[in-house]
């Protein structure tokens, strides 16, 4: 599907395990299966548009009021965009102190002004890992293959991360146009704070 102007994708919503769980073990053992980090930010849907501008939408179709640092901006500007792309990430700003202008990117749902629902995550992946990213402030998130409750306990010691989102590398995109849809590829884990219990 060709995509050449603005539109909006409702995200996927990771399923809430525990680490408890026997799913958590079970997906650990799985080599189809990676964890990424999950970040204390605010979801972000990233719109390279054809004009060379960029626009900042959360989960809720709402456009975020931000206004990106002249580096987090240079980051942008070299990514190398070509056409209309679209991408699901996390803004890291003013939601742990010290962390300020830094996104870290998950997915890419649009590739030059192609809707990627027909790929896997695991190709998806390789189109992300295709843009030019030239320091921290602008990066794909890192991924892990085993030892996930190990990787779990020691991320979460860092005040920003607040567990693990794991994902099949075969996934593919369930964009929604009206709401979320709860994910079938993804699941989420974590830790226990005073204002969450699993």
């Amino acid at each position: 599907m060709k995509i050449n102007k603005f539109t909006y994708f409702y995200p996927e919503k990771p399923r809430l395990i525990s680490v408890d769980q026997a799913l958590f073990a079970i997906l650990n053992d799985k080599s189809e299966v990676v964890a990424e980090k999950k970040y204390n930010g605010i979801r972000l849907q990233l719109h390279c548009m054809p004009d060379g501008t960029f626009q900042f939408w959360n989960r809720h179709n709402t456009k975020i009021q931000y206004i990106p640092s002249d580096e987090l901006l240079d980051s942008l500007n070299q990514m190398g965009c070509e056409g209309y792309n679209i991408f699901d990430g996390e803004l890291r700003h003013a939601k742990t102190k010290g962390v300020q202008h830094k996104i870290v990117l998950f997915d890419v749902f649009a590739h030059q002004g192609v809707l990627l629902n027909k790929r896997p995550f695991w190709n998806r992946r390789g189109v992300l890992e295709g843009y030019n990213f030239v320091n921290d402030n602008l990066k794909p998130a890192e991924q892990f293959d085993s030892d996930f409750l190990k990787i779990f306990n020691e991320v979460t010691k860092v005040q920003e991360i607040e567990g693990l989102v794991m994902k099949n590398k075969t996934g593919m995109l369930e964009l929604g146009r009206k709401a979320g849809v709860s994910s079938k590829w993804m699941w989420k884990v974590r830790r226990p704070t005073k204002n969450y219990r699993f």
